[in-house]
């Protein structure tokens, strides 16, 4: 994106089925989301639907490393959690515990659990476990 984005975050209700631009998993039907407009320098708007829980990390993740979260690419974000776990959550373990990191429950209370809205983020990260994604 270009430089000069502006982000419009709302939080809402699905009705139907969407796919995260984090994750890439499903948003379900009847579970809140975070929807993201942004506006860059050109007047270019785009629309994104983002689980709350992904939204949470990476805003922390861009607020670390002083970044607009508009412009923090997927795989920085899914790098860095992966150092997060390797080095907070799982010393001395395998690094391949088969858990995805970003709806990891143990990275999730590491880095969030004093952040406002932690049930909303806990909640987000367990919706539609067990079903198949679209």
């Amino acid at each position: 994106m270009a430089m000069g984005v502006t982000e419009k975050r709302i939080q809402r209700k699905s009705r139907e089925s969407y796919g995260c631009v984090i994750c890439g998993k499903t948003i379900w039907g009847n579970c809140d989301y975070i929807a993201v407009t942004t506006k860059d320098s050109q007047g270019v708007r785009r629309r994104y639907k983002r689980h709350i829980h992904c939204d949470a990390l990476i805003r922390l993740y861009a607020e670390r490393n002083n970044k607009d979260p508009a412009e923090v690419p997927d795989y920085e974000l899914k790098a860095w959690l992966e150092s997060v776990c390797e080095a907070e959550c799982m010393p001395g373990f395998s690094k391949r515990c088969g858990q995805d990191r970003l709806s990891c429950g143990q990275i999730l209370w590491l880095l969030l659990r004093h952040r406002p809205g932690f049930g909303a983020i806990q909640k987000s990260a367990t919706q539609g476990k067990g079903e198949e994604d679209v």
